[in-house]
């Protein structure tokens, strides 16, 4: 039993990083994207929820 919760652990722990370093990397590129191009596309404002869909 032990075996399998230091393998679940382990599991659960890589799914965490994977998430942290994806959601960090999405962040970057937004902050790159809306620095380099001030002027945001509508379909990227509706996608981030900058612009609501009416």
């Amino acid at each position: 039993m032990k075996k399998f919760s230091r393998k679940m652990y382990g599991l659960l722990s890589t799914a965490a990083m994977f998430v942290a370093v994806t959601s960090i990397a999405q962040l970057n590129s937004f902050c790159i994207l809306t620095i380099h191009q001030p002027e945001i596309p509508d379909s990227l404002k509706r996608k981030t929820g900058i612009l609501k869909n009416d």
